[in-house]
């Protein structure tokens, strides 16, 4: 976000202050150090106010949780779920109602027409409010009053009222406390492409709901009025309402659309007319359901559009609005100007990046993510953010299809950001209010092409209904024939060269032809951490013992491992102690190993050391026999059965009255069915358990499976194989040389 959304906490009662965490994208400002007396580049991170009750007043978190800042794009992620991984331990989900202590929403997606009960009395009831402008002697209560210094305060009156579709259900049924934030949301730009907020940073709880208020400088009081009145720049007052309760936790049971049976045509060369076999989707052993009635605390955001939507303001009607501001100038559409860098400045590899800078504010310039990449989780096992389906429809193999959803977040050079913070100030004019530069991330209309397979070969096929947010990321589903996953599966953890799996993100802004940001899914290259340091003060000098944990589910190649020593402000170079890197350090999966961390230099003071590892050269192995498994849906089954047709003929049996001859024959399939035959009964079917991996993973090219045969004659003597056979056959004819 360019700015994060400012909450203001609503209950009854009186309210101190506290902030909510999370990760937002950074901004980076330039500043000067008095010791120094030269600018650096810092990440000015934004944090957001929260009015409260019940809470002391604590440490102010740097950002704000994508709940937060995103609810639809979180409300996406929370769909992608995880196998269990063996990296910990399992825990029992939840709580049980009686050790909860938020208000219980009855569904799983609450909405503002959910009527909620209290954890402990489920007689008393909540509703989440909606909003809405203020109207007093037919205007709406909208104005705008000229400050002392130059600048413009705009007020706005807000009033609670429950959602129309709760009708008299709400009767009895009280207002659930709830976090508010109140903004704008408009287009700007030439083609109205590229997205702006204004944040109302005063919220003050009235007897008649809310009042919020923003002070703006004359130039963005004109691009905000020249919005309110231009249909195309959708300007929209959003309320966006942050809430803290309990959702119930389905309990698992037997899948509803288990695939049924699934019928494999592929042909086979020893007789195309007997090789037609069957397969049937074998669901996992059904696991144990969790105990009933258990729920999980989550906080949760909605958005509501104020009415008007688009809260287009035209003066003819509303002159008021537009009166309030007359003193000050007229409204005019917020400008960008596009300047073009090269990083890593005046090298053979520098490439060409775009910042565009905000004329209504010119130390503020957008910033565009240098690529898209596949994210991994917040919290350990930092697994790959993917999850795959399988399914089909009318029990043909040839037609199943797999649903890949997955997440994909931007990455940030920060070396290329500081540079740029440097090189843009010279873009400020002297005239400006500020002469520091700020960097914020772009918020633009964008669409994502990815190279997929296709029947003439890979194609760059655009995406329909993905919503990009350039600041944190997009959720992306794609549903493919098995063969297509296959190919798109090996070339997310292959190290060739190829184009599939990866694509392009075109941000248009209006100002030239589109932006384009590369867009990989790789798990070698992912963004998100892969490695935990756990660290401790060693004896009683500046050494730090550091355990360091390899959180992923692949294997990492470590060939150097860069630190420094933090304390304060200062920062120094530091060197490992205890651990070699020649040869390089392969820790696997799991793994952890413990050194030491030495600073090279002084400094000064008593407080906490911290080191601080750069782990941009640590490279991911990726293991795909165990990524799938964690990232395959728990509804996908572990096996599939083929049928296999089993027969012998008399002649192989022998005379009947031949004290050699055959009487039975006990042939038992690896996975374990068995079959007996006999002169009695020359045939019979049986369904072979083979792992659903090997489909997946393309490994099972006829379908083989491996059996062995025990075979018993009539003067009372057997013979049993003591290795394992491996065929390929529909139909197999025993007992076999």
């Amino acid at each position: 976000m360019p700015e994060s959304p400012i909450f203001m906490r609503l209950t009854p009662a009186i309210s101190t202050e506290r902030t909510l965490p999370g990760k937002p994208a950074p901004v980076v400002t330039l500043r000067s150090t008095p010791a120094a007396g030269t600018l650096h580049a810092v990440a000015a991170q934004p944090t957001a106010r929260v009015l409260s009750i019940k809470t002391k007043e604590r440490k102010t978190e740097p950002s704000v949780p994508l709940e937060l800042s995103n609810p639809a794009m979180a409300k996406k992620i929370g769909k992608i779920q995880f196998s269990s991984l063996d990296l910990i331990a399992p825990a029992l989900e939840g709580d049980t109602r009686d050790k909860l202590t938020v208000p219980v929403s009855p569904i799983a997606e609450p909405a503002d027409t959910t009527i909620f009960e209290d954890p402990a009395d489920p007689a008393i009831k909540y509703y989440l409010p909606r909003y809405r402008v203020r109207i007093h002697s037919g205007h709406y209560e909208i104005g705008f009053n000229a400050m002392p210094e130059g600048t413009w305060r705009l007020n706005i009156g807000l009033e609670p009222y429950p959602a129309p579709e709760l009708g008299l259900g709400i009767q009895g049924v009280f207002e659930l406390p709830h976090d508010i934030a109140v903004f704008f949301r408009y287009a700007a730009g030439p083609s109205h492409t590229i997205g702006r907020t204004v944040n109302f940073s005063e919220i003050i709880k009235e007897d008649k709901g809310l009042k919020v208020a923003v002070i703006l400088t004359v130039p963005e009081r004109d691009a905000l009025l020249f919005a309110l009145q231009t249909p195309a720049a959708l300007p929209a007052l959003v309320t966006r309402r942050a809430i803290r309760l309990a959702i119930p936790i389905a309990n698992p049971g037997t899948q509803p659309n288990a695939p049924g049976r699934v019928r494999d045509h592929r042909s086979l060369a020893q007789n195309a007319a007997l090789a037609a076999r069957f397969i049937r989707i074998r669901p996992n052993p059904q696991p144990q359901p969790k105990p009933a009635g258990r729920y999980s605390t989550v906080q949760r955001a909605l958005d509501d559009m104020t009415d008007p939507e688009p809260f287009v303001l035209d003066p003819l009607l509303h002159p008021y609005l537009y009166e309030s501001a007359a003193a000050g100038g007229r409204s005019g559409e917020a400008e960008f100007r596009r300047v073009i860098l090269a990083y890593p400045k005046d090298t053979p590899d520098a490439r060409f990046y775009t910042y565009l800078q905000d004329m209504v504010e010119p130390w503020i310039f957008y910033y565009l993510p240098d690529r898209f990449k596949l994210s991994r989780r917040e919290q350990l096992p930092f697994l790959p953010q993917m999850v795959v389906r399988l399914g089909t429809a009318d029990g043909e193999i040839e037609k199943t299809m797999v649903t890949i959803d997955y997440l994909a977040e931007p990455w940030l050079n920060t070396a290329r950001l500081k540079a740029a913070g440097l090189s843009l100030q010279s873009e400020i004019p002297v005239t400006a209010r500020q002469s520091n530069a700020e960097l914020r991330p772009l918020q633009a209309k964008a669409s994502l092409r990815m190279w997929l397979p296709g029947p003439g070969g890979a194609a760059l096929v655009e995406q329909k209904d993905v919503t990009v947010d350039l600041a944190n990321g997009f959720v992306h589903s794609l549903t493919l024939p098995l063969d297509s996953f296959r190919q798109l599966y090996a070339a997310a953890y292959s190290s060739d060269a190829t184009s599939l799996f990866s694509g392009e993100m075109q941000v248009e802004t209006g100002l030239s032809t589109p932006e384009s940001i590369h867009v990989g899914i790789r798990f070698s290259d992912t963004q998100g951490e892969i490695l935990t340091f756990e660290e401790q003060p060693f004896d009683s000098g500046d050494t730090i013992a550091v355990k360091m944990l390899n959180g992923t589910e692949s294997p990492l190649h470590i060939d150097s491992l860069p630190v420094s020593v933090r304390r304060g402000e200062t920062e120094v170079p530091a060197t490992i102690e205890g651990l070699t890197f020649v040869p390089a350090l392969e820790l696997e999966s799991g793994t952890e190993v413990r050194f030491f961390v030495r600073p090279q230099g002084t400094l000064p003071g008593d407080g906490t050391l911290d080191a601080v590892f750069d782990t941009s050269g640590v490279k991911i192995r990726p293991d795909p026999e165990k990524i799938l498994p964690l990232i395959s849906d728990t509804s996908v089954p572990a096996e599939y059965e083929r049928q296999i047709e089993v027969m012998t003929v008399p002649e192989l049996l022998g005379e009947a009255d031949d004290p050699a001859s055959i009487i039975l024959i006990n042939v038992e399939f690896k996975g374990g069915n068995s079959l007996k035959l006999s002169r009695s009964q020359l045939s019979g079917i049986v369904q072979v358990r083979l792992p659903l991996m090997d489909l997946l993973l393309n490994r099972d090219v006829q379908g083989k499976y491996h059996y062995r045969q025990q075979i018993i004659r009539r003067n009372g003597t057997q013979t049993a194989d003591t290795t394992w056979r491996e065929a390929d056959f529909g139909i197999l004819v025993v007992p076999g040389l």
